[in-house]
């Protein structure tokens, strides 16, 4: 929620990225999470640990269609670098 609200209004870049590092460590598999700390990665304009968490994504084994599609988001987003 950090990242998708404005600053003006709460909102906080750099505290998503902390709690979404957290959570990462909490739960190393959960996909959804680690593409949304490659989003906050690449709004943050940190490039290099986005792509290594879009590759992560886009590399693992899916179980499911929900990672599947997330798999192929990654991949989109990889060919934009």
């Amino acid at each position: 929620m950090d990242r998708q609200l404005p600053r003006i209004i709460g909102g906080n870049l750099d505290r998503a990225i902390t709690r979404l590092e957290q959570g990462g460590r909490i739960a190393p598999n959960n996909l959804d999470m680690k593409f949304a700390l490659a989003e906050a990665y690449q709004e943050a304009g940190r490039k290099e640990d986005a792509r290594r968490e879009y590759q992560a994504i886009s590399q693992r084994e899916s179980r499911n269609n929900n990672e599947r599609r997330l798999q192929e988001k990654a991949r989109q987003k990889l060919s934009k670098f």
